[in-house]
């Protein structure tokens, strides 16, 4: 029998865990719950002519106006959002009740079917608008 002993590499600010050291240090720059995050999606969103907000002008979007501010200020980025989403969640105390979430739109936030359809407008574009191989006249 024979046994191996291999290094994993874990994110600080969540629970993934990898083999590759590249990866995750790729991983940890955008992780949502990285205060200091850089957005990797923002310019697929954007097209790049939107420089992403930081995680701090988020969160206090999300404070000030509610959902609706903060998909203004995302310019409606779903990795944005998820990231204030996430940093601005607190856990109650032990002896307090769970606060009512705000209904304001977040409720029906689906990070899922909102990156899908980000990546789905994204590779139509670029059909069009890119160069002969995605229209198959090579």
């Amino acid at each position: 029998m024979r046994s191996f002993i291999r290094t994993r590499y874990g994110c600080d600010y969540c629970k993934k865990v990898g083999g590759s050291k590249r990866h995750m240090a790729k991983h940890e720059e955008g992780c949502t719950n990285n205060p200091s995050r850089v957005c990797r999606l923002h310019e697929v969103v954007t097209g790049g002519e939107e420089i992403p907000p930081t995680v701090q002008e988020l969160m206090t979007a999300l404070e000030d106006g509610g959902y609706p501010l903060l998909v203004e200020v995302s310019h409606n980025c779903p990795a944005c959002k998820l990231a204030a989403l996430r940093q601005s969640w607190v856990k109650p105390d032990d002896d307090e009740p769970w606060p009512a979430e705000p209904q304001d739109g977040r409720e029906k936030f689906d990070f899922k079917a909102e990156l899908a359809s980000v990546w789905s407008e994204h590779n139509s574009r670029e059909r069009e608008d890119g160069p002969s191989y995605y229209r198959g006249d090579y």
